[in-house]
C-alpha cells in the first residue's frame, strides 16, 4: 500500500517497511520488492523472505514446475520459523498488465505447468509472524482502470483522462493525482468516488495479517528465454 497524499507518518526503528516498486518501458514491466527494518527482532523475518526468493530463483535454472517453486518457498520460510502468506502469490507480467496468469503460489501445490519461453514473471514470497493469511482492511490509495466509459462529473472526467493517457491499465496512486493534476483533497475524493461507483476503476485495499503480526516481502521478476533466465532487477547488495 502507498501513503495517503497528505501522510506525515514518521517511521520508528521498530517498524517493518515493505518497498514494492514497478517500472515500465513502453508498457513492459519489471516488478520488485524488498523489506527494511532496523529492529534486530525482525531481521530474521526479513531474511526468511529474501532467502525464499533466492532459493526460488536458484531453482529456475532447473526448469521447475510452478508447483515446485511454491514448495521451495514454503519450505524455506517454514524452516526459518515463520508462516508463509498463502493467499498472496507471484504472477505473470504482460504489456501494461502488472498481474496476469499464471498465479505463482508461495505454498506447495500440484501445479505441473512450467514457465514459458518469451514470457515475464514475478516471484514474491511473503513471510509472516501471524496466521499466514491476509485480509482486506482500511482505505485504498492505489487504483487501476477497470473499464473506459464516459462520466459526467468534471473531477472524475479529469482524473480518468489523465490516467488513460499516462498509465493506461497500470496501477496509479491517488497522491500522484494530487501532484500532477493539482487537485484539492475534496476534488480527489469526489472524483475517485464517482469513478469507483461507475466501475471505471478498481481499488486495491490495504492487506493485513492478524493484528500485531509482521510481514516481510521479497520480489523479483524475470524473463525465460531459450538461452536461460534473465533477471530483470539487480538484487540489493
Amino acid at each position: 500500500q502507498t501513503p495517503d497524499w497528505n501522510d506525515k507518518t514518521i517511521l520508528k526503528e521498530s517498524d517493518v517497511l515493505k518497498v514494492d516498486i514497478g517500472v515500465h518501458v513502453d508498457g513492459y514491466i519489471a516488478d520488485a520488492a524488498f523489506t527494511i527494518t532496523y529492529a534486530e527482532e525482525h531481521k530474521k523475518l526479513v531474511k526468511a523472505a529474501e532467502l525464499a526468493l533466492e532459493n526460488a530463483f536458484a531453482l529456475l535454472e532447473k526448469n521447475p514446475t510452478i508447483g515446485e517453486i511454491g514448495a521451495t518457498i514454503e519450505k524455506t520460510i517454514s524452516e526459518q520459523g515463520f508462516k508463509v502468506v498463502q493467499n498472496l502469490t507471484g504472477h505473470g507480467l504482460a504489456r501494461y498488465l502488472q498481474h496476469t496468469s499464471p498465479s505463482i503460489p508461495n505454498i506447495a501445490k500440484q501445479d505441473s505447468r512450467v514457465f514459458e519461453e518469451g514470457n515475464a514473471y514475478a516471484i514474491e514470497p511473503f513471510a509472516s509472524t501471524g496466521d499466514g493469511y491476509v485480509r482486506e482492511a482500511g482505505k485504498a490509495n492505489i487504483f487501476a482502470i477497470e473499464e473506459q466509459r464516459s462520466v459526467r462529473n468534471a473531477y472524475a472526467r479529469k482524473i480518468l483522462e489523465f490516467v488513460q493517457e499516462n498509465y493506461k491499465t497500470l496501477p496509479f496512486a491517488e497522491r500522484w493525482l494530487v501532484r500532477e493534476l493539482k487537485l484539492s483533497g475534496f476534488a480527489l475524493k469526489v472524483g475517485l468516488k464517482q469513478l469507483l461507483h461507475e466501475k471505471c476503476i478498481r481499488a486495491y485495499p490495504i492487506l493485513h495479517d492478524r493484528a500485531g503480526s509482521f510481514v516481510a516481502q521479497a520480489e523479483n521478476s524475470f524473463i525465460k528465454t531459450k538461452e536461460g533466465i534473465i533477471t530483470l532487477v539487480k538484487p540489493r547488495a
